[in-house]
């Protein structure tokens, strides 16, 4: 661990209040935790992030992080039990933490990562494709390769058939979506000071140094009580600049910074796993290193998980780009996003569908989570994974109506490299949650499978069907006929295209539309007429994930962030609020 100004600050400080507490100090490079403590005991300590029992040259002690705990009590403590004293030592909650990471004996971090694989492991995306399914797909290609030969007309009528009930189904959900009239979030209370739950707060770091300032700023900005916050930071131990960035920070303590060692992937929900083993709240969130949430988020998703039933596992906030007027990309993004967080998503909640999450602001009941496995370090798109682990495992998922303000990526190659992780993170999804397909539509029953098939499976086929449909469309007018088939069956299924082109195109502008009525972006309307374009860029990206699935399936394609040049305009807020009891 590096040490910087603000980390040597306070070391001085717990220094000096180790000295008058009359303690010992330590640093606990050469300590290791107790052998003759179980792991599970190991595991709750570090859940509470204040002490750890050690072994130093022989000698067993107490760690206790005086940062991290209230110093007059400890002192009223060792003045009626001066002996005490011996068998206490001194520590920063940095360095506990470090520890209970860095000592085999605990298994945190190998127990983390693995703790989907063990509980759930057909639902695992460390092995992409079971022998059945690479059989299956390659048998399937051959078989397809082999009837476009023979009866390339009659094979392309069918396939648009089948293909053609996905899209029907995208369609449907958008109209749903649009014409319902499903309440926007769910109920909520205020509650009382001494009712809130302690929450904590995941923020995975990698390469991140440039954010850190504002990162803080915001989490210290959350309006919620200090004393039931459990922010952890969790960063690469190798990540040199952005530790730096961290320990420079002014950290209240109720932050706490997780060096991860290189065990596992190196994902983001390989982070969020070792975070969840040592998160001691009630309930847990997620943030981004660039997000910026509203302040009275957490105690909104608090006071709704308060009326909610059991079954809720998740509470899922809205999400907006706060650079969304930076370029004609950010424009198109925040389009999407308006249409996904301000339009679908509310709308597959009160449908009971699953929901593909967010990649951040998810709200969790922390016994519910550990239950489904956290998250899949493995999967690139850890959350629409989860999103429909959730509902496999009978658990529901709400939505809130704060509003957590991103960053867009502005270029093309930022972009890409984004759009190109998601395929392939949705693809892992796909082939993991169809390894047995009865047993996936017995677990989401017909509209939950619906559900899937409208979103996950649909965003994947639109994205690399769009522009064969557009080439072939091109290709007709050539030849003087739009639509036209030469035959019954290739009428029909002409006829179907041509309906789920024209209707599939005005549900999802109009599901934008709406979007951007609810949250108005001034100017982003005539930009609708850009995204059939802005699609045909998924499609190159859907090449790339295909490709960089088999090449480096767990590779994770890290997007950089800091580059916005815009902040939060008012604008933004949305025109529904929050329904509150």
């Amino acid at each position: 661990m590096l040490e910087s100004a603000g980390r040597r600050h306070n070391g001085e400080a717990v220094r000096a209040a180790a000295q008058r507490l009359g303690l010992a100090f330590a640093n606990l490079q050469d300590s290791h935790l107790c052998q003759r403590v179980s792991p599970s005991s190991h595991l709750a300590a570090a859940r509470v992030g204040r002490m750890a029992s050690i072994e130093t040259g022989g000698a067993r002690s107490i760690a206790v992080a005086l940062d991290r705990i209230d110093q007059d009590h400890l002192a009223a403590w060792l003045s009626q039990r001066p002996a005490g004293a011996e068998r206490i030592v001194a520590a920063t909650g940095d360095d506990i933490a470090a520890l209970y990471l860095r000592d085999a004996h605990a298994g945190i971090v190998a127990t983390a990562v693995s703790a989907l694989e063990t509980r759930l492991p057909a639902m695992s995306a460390r092995r992409i494709a079971t022998p059945v399914q690479a059989i299956g797909l390659l048998a399937g290609l051959a078989a397809l390769g082999w009837a476009v030969v023979l009866a390339p007309h009659a094979t392309a009528a069918w396939a648009a058939l089948v293909l053609a009930l996905f899209f029907v189904a995208a369609t449907a959900l958008r109209l749903i979506a649009i014409l319902g009239t499903m309440p926007g979030s769910v109920a909520w209370s205020e509650l009382a000071g001494e009712d809130l739950p302690v929450y904590s707060v995941l923020v995975p770091l990698f390469r991140e140094a440039v954010v850190v300032p504002e990162l803080v700023t915001a989490l210290k900005a959350l309006d919620y009580p200090a004393d039931r916050l459990d922010i952890k930071l969790l960063l690469e131990a190798d990540d040199a600049e952005t530790l730096e960035a961290v320990a420079a920070a002014d950290l209240p303590k109720h932050f706490s910074v997780l060096a991860l060692p290189d065990l596992g992937p190196r994902t983001k929900p390989k982070a969020l796993c070792v975070g969840l083993a040592l998160a001691r709240g009630q309930l847990v969130c997620v943030f981004d290193a660039e997000d910026a949430p509203e302040p009275g988020q957490l105690r909104q998703a608090a006071g709704a998980f308060a009326l909610a039933r059991r079954e809720v596992a998740c509470l899922q906030a809205r999400l907006a780009y706060r650079n969304w007027g930076q370029s004609l990309l950010t424009r198109q993004f925040a389009i999407e996003y308006a249409a996904q967080f301000d339009v679908l998503v509310p709308a597959l909640s009160w449908l009971g569908l699953p929901v593909p999450l967010g990649g951040t602001s998810n709200h969790f009941r922390t016994s519910a989570l550990r239950e489904a496995g956290g998250w899949d370090p493995h999967n690139v798109t850890e959350d629409a994974d989860l999103g429909l682990r959730l509902a496999r495992l009978g658990y529901r998922v709400g939505v809130i109506d704060a509003t957590t303000y991103e960053e867009a990526p502005a270029g093309v190659s930022d972009w890409m490299k984004q759009r190109t992780r998601w395929m392939k993170g949705w693809m892992q999804t796909v082939l993991v949650h169809t390894r047995n397909p009865l047993r996936l539509l017995l677990d989401l029953g017909l509209l939950g499978s619906f559900g899937f098939a409208a979103t996950v499976a649909a965003n994947l086929m639109s994205a690399i069907l769009h522009p064969v449909a557009l080439g072939l469309i091109g290709y007709q007018i050539s030849h003087g006929r739009v639509f036209a088939g030469t035959g019954a069956l290739a009428d029909t299924v002409a006829t179907l295209a041509s309906a789920n082109l024209v209707f599939g195109y005005a549900a999802a502008l109009a599901c934008a539309a709406v979007g951007l009525y609810r949250r108005p972006m001034p100017g982003l309307a005539w930009h609708l007429a850009l995204t059939p374009v802005y699609w045909l860029m998924s499609a190159v990206a859907f090449v790339l994930a295909a490709i960089d699935l088999v090449r480096r399936p767990h590779f994770w394609a890290k997007t950089e962030h800091g580059k916005a040049r815009s902040t939060t305009p008012a604008g933004l807020r949305r025109k529904r609020p929050a329904r509150r009891r």
